[in-house]
């Protein structure tokens, strides 16, 4: 292995096909607390973490990531967040119904959820390969922010590992009414789309000066201010390391992003809201996605706080600098 490093729970050990900076070994062990505060459990025991570029031959062929049953994670940086999420479930249980256990891991991913699926296709599944993941990730969201952790947790710990028929009757047992009335609350009242956890939490805000927000900065992969790699879209930036920061946008406009070579951007819009409408998501969830043009970049938008992250291929330490101000 290329890197080991320990964190207050984890021990991460990482191999010379991939790379993890200092700000995302902070930045995972963050994230631990955060699952376990959100699930109420203590974190009684140290999280061993394998990263790989390619996990083939640690865990099922057909897997992406795994965790084992003794809660040893293999994972790539991509699948981190699913895997540690299911590393801190095995406080409660080593696994449940696969609906139910793939979608808690899912439901903590950090990517916005958009997926409402009919349960019934998908809830007594008896594998986890026969799961449709952003639905499970999305009625199990929904499940806990409309009925509780308390409901969730039994529900987690009492449905049949092996899935089938039995998980309804422990769903119509838990939540005191018959799946189908259930399955019905769900299409009726889940919202259209879920923000991400801690869509932009432990960003410092960037202040401006005369009108125009400077960041310069030393990317470094080895200083904790550095993240790496990038993971938070589908987009393919394995091989990017970044910063972030918040900016606050006071009036609407179009605003100019002007950043050197081979330096690339993600801006997103905080939201407060944990779960929008179809009409809410269209008028205030805003992301723009990574531009592999140089130079300047326009964006409209409008008042509020936004994430923007700054990316740079892994290397040796170096500057990148970037300006955005308000288009006259």
């Amino acid at each position: 292995m290329a890197l080991s490093s320990s964190t207050q729970h984890i021990d991460f050990h990482v191999d010379d096909s991939t790379f993890l900076c200092a700000g995302s070994v902070i930045d995972q062990e963050r994230f631990v607390h955060y699952v376990a505060e959100e699930l109420d459990v203590e974190l009684g025991r140290r999280i061993p973490v394998y990263v790989f570029g390619n996990v083939e031959g640690y865990c099922p062929e057909t897997a992406a990531a795994c965790v084992t049953r003794d809660g040893v994670v293999f994972t790539s940086p991509r699948a981190a967040a699913h895997e540690l999420a299911h590393a801190v479930s095995c406080e409660w249980r080593s696994g449940s119904a696969p609906a139910f256990s793939e979608g808690l891991a899912v439901s903590f991913e950090l990517e916005p959820s958009e997926s409402l699926r009919d349960p019934r296709e998908f809830v007594t599944a008896g594998v986890a390969a026969d799961v449709d993941y952003p639905g499970a990730g999305h009625f199990v969201r929904w499940l806990i922010e409309f009925h509780g952790l308390a409901a969730f947790r039994e529900l987690f710990l009492t449905s049949p590992r092996g899935g089938g028929g039995g998980v309804l009757d422990v769903l119509e047992a838990v939540y005191g009414q018959d799946a189908e009335s259930l399955f019905a609350e769900y299409e009726a009242s889940a919202p259209h789309l879920w923000v991400p956890h801690r869509q932009c939490a432990d960003l410092e805000l960037l202040e401006p000066s005369a009108g125009t927000w400077q960041f310069d900065a030393t990317f470094d992969c080895e200083d904790p201010s550095t993240l790496g790699p990038w993971v938070r879209d589908f987009f393919s930036y394995a091989d990017s390391m970044y910063q972030s920061f918040l900016i606050e946008i006071d009036t609407p406009g179009t605003y100019t992003f002007e950043r050197g070579m081979d330096t690339e951007l993600w801006v997103e819009r905080c939201l407060d809201e944990t779960g929008l409408s179809e009409a809410e998501a269209d008028s205030l969830w805003r992301k723009e996605p990574v531009s592999p043009i140089p130079g300047v970049m326009d964006i409209d938008l409008d008042p509020g706080t936004y994430r923007v992250d700054v990316l740079r291929k892994y290397g040796p330490p170096h500057q990148v600098t970037l300006q955005i101000r308000q288009k006259p």
